[in-house]
């Protein structure tokens, strides 16, 4: 069993409107082409604002790989660290309380990692017992969040008693590059956004309200869609990190609907949750998972919002989601479900139970 706390979050200071975006696009960049399309394409983003690490000016003045990744990974670890705290001051604990950390970034690459960096920061693995278990995790994208909880539920199964730090970052806004002009690229735009987000995953019942897995090893759930490897792509070059998906991505969740819900509803064939959180991708992706899935529109309700708010933060978006649903007005025993989905095509979904 494995109870799953309320995250906290970390976002920077530079808060960017969509509006504003459209200006900063018209006054720098006049020479887009179908800029008006392209701007009508951003708007359709719902996204009405996010936050990014560096100004908006920044994007052109980073012109080559290192510089980007040096401020991505600068941030990031400094968001990290401000999430981690809020996380273990909320449940009055400290450094020496933690036995594992999970960590999980697509943007900012370092050698050592973050999980080094953030354990020195924090002073874990300090303490009289000086042992820290980590487990640093990249390349998983948007589904990085709830695969990065999936190992901490996994980690306090077999550790009875053991505390997990969960810690997710990105600086999104380092992809945004100046010459990529095509309809996508100006969708990728708008959805983006930069923060950090930490929670504490433990095996015994906190104080506080929490979502509890009860079986570790049936209420999680992990999936590769077969032949979906070109559907989202990162690709690197001097200029920085670059993404991009093809129309497929899109059907994707369709395909792997079936799936999801066999295991959703393996005990009870009528099975459906009383709340989500569900990673928002996109407002066509997530109309595509209300359907599929056949999940109430009103149950999105947290992931819609947090994409207008915050945009799409990647694998930090799920702890958003997560953190507003611990403010809804969940009561009793609410079944639930944690779902995202990312580059691969792969899912990754937790059952959970609400703890008041």
């Amino acid at each position: 069993m494995a109870y799953i706390t309320r995250p906290a979050m970390a976002f920077p200071s530079h808060e960017i409107t969509t509006r504003e975006l459209v200006s900063h696009l018209r006054a720098n960049q006049p020479e887009l082409p179908h800029s008006e399309r392209g701007f009508h394409v951003l708007f359709n983003t719902t996204v009405e604002r996010r936050r990014f690490s560096q100004p908006l000016t920044a994007f052109r003045e980073l012109s080559d790989f290192g510089e980007r990744n040096r401020a991505a990974f600068q941030s990031l670890l400094d968001l990290s660290e401000r999430a981690s705290l809020q996380a273990l001051t909320q449940l009055d604990l400290g450094p020496d309380d933690i036995d594992a950390l999970i960590t999980h970034h697509a943007t900012g690459l370092a050698l050592p990692g973050l999980d080094v960096h953030l354990a020195n920061r924090l002073g874990l693995g300090q303490g009289a017992h000086r042992h820290l278990s980590r487990t640093p995790m990249t390349q998983l994208g948007c589904a990085g969040g709830v695969q990065a909880l999936i190992k901490a539920v996994d980690y306090t199964a077999s550790h009875p008693g053991a505390r997990v730090l969960v810690v997710c970052a990105e600086t999104l806004g380092t992809l945004i590059h100046s010459f990529e002009t095509s309809l996508v690229d100006m969708m990728y735009k708008g959805l983006v956004g930069d923060g950090a987000a930490a929670c504490v995953v433990t095996s015994g019942q906190p104080s506080a309200p929490s979502i509890r897995v009860i079986e570790p090893t049936t209420d999680v759930w992990e999936y590769v869609l077969p032949d979906s490897i070109a559907f989202y792509s990162m690709t690197f070059d001097h200029s920085g990190q670059h993404f991009g998906s093809t129309k497929d991505a899109l059907t994707a969740v369709d395909k792997a609907a079936l799936p999801m819900l066999t295991w959703m509803r393996r005990e009870k064939t009528e099975w459906s949750p009383d709340y989500c959180a569900i990673h928002p991708g996109g407002p066509r992706v997530l109309d595509r998972i209300s359907g599929a899935l056949d999940i109430e529109e009103h149950l999105l309700q947290e992931s819609r919002a947090s994409l207008r708010e915050c945009g799409n933060i990647g694998c930090v978006s799920i702890f958003d989601v997560l953190a507003r649903t611990f403010r809804s007005s969940i009561r009793g025993k609410a079944q639930g479900l944690l779902a995202a989905f990312g580059p691969g095509f792969t899912c990754a979904a937790i059952k959970g139970e609400w703890t008041p």
